[in-house]
C-alpha cells in the first residue's frame, strides 16, 4: 500500500509539473492583419431591425360619425402591432401635413384651434393589431368630417425604447434619426 501512494504521488507530480511546463513555455504571438470587412447587413423596410413605421392615408369616406355625433373615427389595421409592442414597448402616430418640400409631423393627441369659441382634439387608441383615431371638439358640438389625412405610426418595442431613454418621442424627426427610419 505504502508503494501505491508513493507512485501515486510520484505520477500526480509528474503530471502538475509536465502541464505546469507546458503552459509556462506558450507565449502569444504576433497579432495578424485585419480581416477584410464584412457584407453590410440588409437594411430594414421603412425602419430597422426593430423599429417598423408605415404611412396610412385616410380618405374621407373612412371616418364615421359615431352616435350622437360627437365624434368622428377611423381604424386603421396594422398587423406590425403586436401584443408584446402594446404592452412593453410603444406606439407613435403623427398626423403629417404637407409642408413645401415634404411633410410636417405633430404627434398624436393633438389639440388644434381653429379659432377662439373651440378646439379640436385628435387622439389614438393602440391595440394589437389596429389604431383607432378619434377627433372630437371642446363644444361637443359634431366635429366636421377632417376629409382625407396622413399618418405615420411608427412602433417600437421595449428593447428599442429602452436603449434609447432620452429620446423626444414627440419631435418626429427625432425619432426618424434615432430609428433610422424612412418615408
Amino acid at each position: 500500500m505504502k508503494k501505491t501512494i508513493v507512485t501515486l504521488t510520484t505520477l500526480t507530480s509528474s503530471i502538475l509539473l509536465v502541464t505546469g511546463l507546458s503552459l509556462s513555455s506558450c507565449k502569444k504571438g504576433e497579432t495578424g492583419p485585419q480581416g477584410p470587412a464584412g457584407t453590410n447587413g440588409t437594411n430594414g423596410i421603412n425602419g430597422n431591425a426593430n423599429v417598423v413605421s408605415h404611412t396610412f392615408t385616410v380618405t374621407a369616406a373612412s371616418w364615421t360619425a359615431t352616435s350622437g355625433n360627437s365624434v368622428q373615427y377611423t381604424e386603421i389595421s396594422d398587423n406590425t402591432i403586436t401584443k408584446d409592442i402594446v404592452e412593453k414597448g410603444v406606439v407613435l402616430v403623427y398626423m403629417m401635413s404637407p409642408v413645401s418640400g415634404g411633410y410636417s409631423a405633430a404627434q398624436l393627441p393633438l389639440t388644434m384651434y381653429p379659432g377662439t369659441a373651440y378646439a379640436i382634439k385628435m387622439e389614438y387608441t393602440a391595440s394589437v393589431n389596429k389604431i383607432a383615431i378619434s377627433i372630437m371638439r371642446s363644444d361637443i358640438q359634431a366635429p366636421s368630417n377632417p376629409g382625407t389625412l396622413i399618418y405615420k405610426i411608427v412602433k417600437i418595442p421595449a428593447s428599442a425604447r429602452l436603449q434609447n431613454p432620452g429620446l423626444n418621442y414627440q419631435d418626429y424627426i427625432t425619432v426618424k434619426k434615432a430609428f433610422h427610419l424612412v418615408d
